[in-house]
């Protein structure tokens, strides 16, 4: 809270000072108190930038999925972020990891483009609601669409697979593709 006492004593806010500002509330879990500061960045004309967003996204699934949704249609209207990874791959993760495996697989889907980030929030995601079969064929997407897993994908299919009782087969899929992690070292 002292950071919000010092960010009110500065005359000439700028999207940096707010993005500093929001980002920090969003980090330790208080959403309720960064999405008001977002509200209240629009509300005085200041353009929040792709930085904004993407910080503020993936805990509003914490405090209120309302939130995220809301920041979504913000998104959809807005051309300058029409095609930035950055802020869908975390409007993926945010739906993906509030169990809204659906629409998290809608936006994925529609992206042109798509990333490991983009292949792990998925995969996480469909872990963490326990749809490890799921979870797993889209990780096998991934491999098929020439994208080299990585470190966090690997934890998150192994991380599925366990919590699901499927440790033979996470097993199998790490002996498979962990030398991928040692070549990108």
């Amino acid at each position: 809270m002292h950071a919000y006492v010092i960010f009110t004593l500065i005359e000439a806010t700028n999207v940096i000072t707010w993005n500093s500002i929001i980002s920090g509330f969003a980090q330790w879990d208080l959403c309720e108190e960064a999405t008001f500061l977002f509200r209240e960045l629009l509300l005085i004309g200041i353009e929040p930038s792709y930085v904004t967003l993407a910080g503020i996204l993936p805990p509003a699934r914490v405090a209120n999925l309302q939130h995220g949704k809301e920041f979504h249609c913000y998104i959809a209207r807005r051309e300058e972020f029409q095609g930035c990874l950055l802020i869908w791959n975390a409007l993926i993760e945010m739906y993906a990891r509030s169990g809204k495996g659906p629409v998290a697989r809608r936006l994925f889907d529609s992206l042109d483009k798509r990333d490991a980030v983009t292949y792990t929030s998925m995969v996480a995601g469909y872990g963490m609601q326990g749809d490890v079969k799921i979870a797993i064929k889209v990780f096998e997407e991934m491999i098929r669409s020439e994208i080299k897993p990585d470190h966090m994908v690997m934890i998150a299919i192994l991380s599925a697979c366990n919590h699901s009782g499927l440790v033979a087969q996470g097993q199998s899929l790490f002996e498979v593709h962990a030398k991928h992690l040692w070549n990108n070292s």
